[in-house]
């Protein structure tokens, strides 16, 4: 074989392994990936946005902000705290010598009053961080139409406005439960799917706890808990049991339905 046909057949044989027909090695191949679509971290009404963040997952990125910006209060990065169990309380002395009993007591004192001055800075700084947190909330993370739907509230003015807890109480039930229209039973299937079809997918374990006992908790506010009595009552063990048994698996149906949903 000449040098000449040889180097020809060994370009072919590369161009081949490269755009070659074959199955596995020898295909060319696109190794770029497609883009990923970032999740939105935004809060949108039930049923409304794509690719959208759940509601911890947002509220996370809340408090990430706020930790980001706002310096010199650590509590508002806890905005769930309750700022009335972190008040200071006055301790008295066990000093049985009243000599003894009189220092240690006014040691005590003083200390108390400088950790109770702490607490009232501490205190209006967090008060005043909630009001910042609320405006922030609805500026940057609830999208016009949440913003619509807290405000159609006929309560939104007296009772929820620079209420940042009560207002992501109202985000929350907003989010997990659809508008209640003309036919409130498409509402009920709305909501029992969401429970009965919520995986975990790409959400880490606490996550998707979380969002499951939220889902959770709308399907208790509709239903009760009691609706599975009749599915329980069918059963040949409850026929079996007696009295006291047949209450209990009335009681923890339930329950041991939905933990079975959540594994």
């Amino acid at each position: 074989m000449s040098e000449s046909a040889g180097r020809g057949r060994e370009r072919s044989n590369s161009y081949r392994g490269k755009r070659g027909s074959g199955r596995g090695g020898g295909r060319y191949t696109n190794t770029s990936r497609k883009k990923v679509t970032e999740k939105e971290y935004k809060f949108h009404p039930h049923g409304s946005g794509k690719n959208t963040a759940s509601f911890s997952q947002t509220l996370n990125e809340v408090i990430l902000s706020i930790q980001k910006s706002w310096d010199g209060d650590k509590d508002i990065a806890d905005i769930w705290i309750d700022m009335k169990k972190e008040r200071p309380e006055r301790e008295e002395s066990q000093e049985v010598d009243a000599n003894k009993k009189s220092f240690e007591q006014e040691s005590l004192d003083m200390a108390f009053k400088e950790d109770y001055k702490r607490f009232l800075a501490r205190s209006d700084l967090y008060e005043r961080n909630l009001s910042r947190a609320f405006a922030l909330i609805m500026k940057n993370y609830c999208t016009p139409q949440m913003v619509i739907r807290l405000k159609e509230n006929g309560d939104y003015e007296a009772r929820v406005k620079n209420e940042v807890l009560i207002l992501l109480t109202e985000i929350e039930k907003i989010i997990n439960q659809p508008k209640r229209g003309s036919c409130p039973f498409l509402s009920l299937a709305d909501t029992l799917a969401g429970m009965l079809n919520f995986k975990q997918n790409e959400l880490g374990v606490v996550e998707y706890k979380e969002e499951f006992k939220q889902k959770r908790a709308l399907v208790v506010s509709l239903t009760g808990t009691k609706w599975l009595d009749k599915f329980v009552k069918n059963s040949e063990e409850y026929t079996n049991a007696d009295a006291t048994k047949q209450k209990k698996m009335k009681d923890e149906a339930f329950e041991q339905f939905t933990a079975l949903l959540f594994m």
